[in-house]
């Protein structure tokens, strides 16, 4: 029994109003949220700033009484949280119970890990804790490829970690959490798509995804449409995702918001630098925040669509790819919710 179920049904069709009528003052509240556990991580991959340690952001474990006290803030409203941002989230001990005390408010919650920590214990934590939906980063389908993007671990081990977490749900009896290994499409492990097929397959995971990464360097990019230059500007020696349409609502001005492991709220989950951050930590009146005047300016930016403003010290006025950071549209997971309700009356 979902009690917030009401509450979130209402205040989603109340942010989509908003979104659709293009309004800049909010009587609803986000329904999805980036929540990142931990802004550290075990691996170092060449395009992430974490994994880089290029001090974008402070190294800190989010703790279990704030993410507590933001659930109780934000809880009711929430339809999904992204339970990772911009570290790994299986580094900080008590993600287990952020995933449980989350699911108090019937939140629909989707973690991505690089699979490193995922031995036969963590596992039966993630199976028990109620997880929704588990993304495992693996790029590549062997020990040559592997570790060429994913610096620091081994192919060996994060394959026989998704077996763990296939064989802790079925030793559960558990149709969740739904588990999908991505992988990221380059140029030196293109090659392996099939056999990566294969070896999903043979590992019991419920789906493979292969997807475009966000790389920073021409040379690494796949020559394999779709995975490749289609999505990106290219010069002799950078790439950057294409901006959108113009006229595409950037949404987590409307109903999304990113929050920090130290406690920050971003604007959304591709503000790299700490810097940028709307607020340094959680506010105490969340409705006062989620209208005060950088907001405004913010949406105000967005719906004129004004060019960008490279001077500006807000985030999104000065932001020039509005639109390719859009989380996904959460109508089907709310719709999962109420059918799951009304087959339980």
């Amino acid at each position: 029994m979902n009690k917030y179920l009401e509450q979130k049904r209402k205040n989603f069709f109340l942010a989509e109003t908003h979104k659709k009528n293009r309004d800049k003052v909010l009587a609803s509240f986000p329904y999805w949220v980036a929540m990142d556990p931990a802004s550290i991580c075990n691996l170092r991959c060449p395009f992430c700033p974490t994994g880089q340690k290029r001090g974008t952001r402070p190294e800190k474990l989010l703790e279990l009484s704030l993410f507590k006290k933001i659930m109780d803030s934000l809880g009711p409203y929430l339809i999904h949280m992204d339970l990772v941002n911009w570290g790994e989230p299986l580094m900080n001990p008590d993600v287990f119970s952020m995933i449980e005390y989350a699911k108090t408010y019937g939140i629909h919650i989707k973690i991505d890990t690089n699979a490193t920590l995922l031995n036969e214990k963590a596992a039966e934590k993630i199976v028990k804790s109620g997880l929704d939906k588990i993304i495992l980063s693996i790029d590549g389908a062997s020990e040559e490829t592997y570790p060429i993007y994913r610096k620091g671990g081994s192919f060996k081990e994060v394959y026989e970690n998704a077996k763990n977490l296939v064989a802790a749900k079925k030793a559960a009896g558990s149709s969740t959490p739904i588990i999908e290994w991505q992988f990221l499409v380059f140029r030196h492990n293109q090659h392996e798509m099939d056999l990566a097929r294969t070896l999903a397959a043979e590992a019991g995971v419920d789906e493979i995804n292969f997807t475009p990464p966000y790389a920073g360097d021409p040379a690494w990019l796949s020559d394999i449409e779709p995975f490749g230059g289609q999505h990106y500007d290219v010069d002799e020696e950078s790439v950057s995702f294409k901006r959108q349409s113009p006229d595409m609502l950037c949404n987590w001005l409307w109903d999304g918001i990113a929050v920090n492991a130290d406690g920050s709220v971003s604007a959304c989950c591709s503000v790299e630098d700490a810097e940028d951050d709307f607020t340094r930590e959680f506010p105490e009146n969340f409705e006062e925040f989620w209208n005060s005047p950088q907001l405004l300016e913010a949406r105000e930016h967005v719906i004129k669509t004004l060019p960008p403003d490279p001077e500006s010290s807000n985030v999104c006025v000065k932001c020039d790819h509005w639109g390719w950071s859009n989380h996904m549209d959460p109508g089907f997971i709310l719709q999962n919710m109420l059918r799951k309700e009304n087959e339980g009356k």
